[in-house]
């Protein structure tokens, strides 16, 4: 149970600080939206590929 309580914890942290890096980059830095999408696509395409 104590494992589970940890893992739920560590997911809401990641959860947040993903949350809030996406608000910093669609209000400060527009220009990123695109590059991270992009480099998000290429991502995916490779691991289904699976060259990474």
């Amino acid at each position: 149970m104590l494992n589970r309580i940890k893992s739920d914890y560590l997911s809401f942290i990641i959860f947040m600080g993903a949350f809030i890096f996406i608000l910093e980059i669609l209000f400060f830095n527009t220009g990123l939206v695109f590059s991270f999408l992009f480099s998000g696509f290429l991502m995916y395409i490779g691991k289904k590929n699976g060259i990474g």
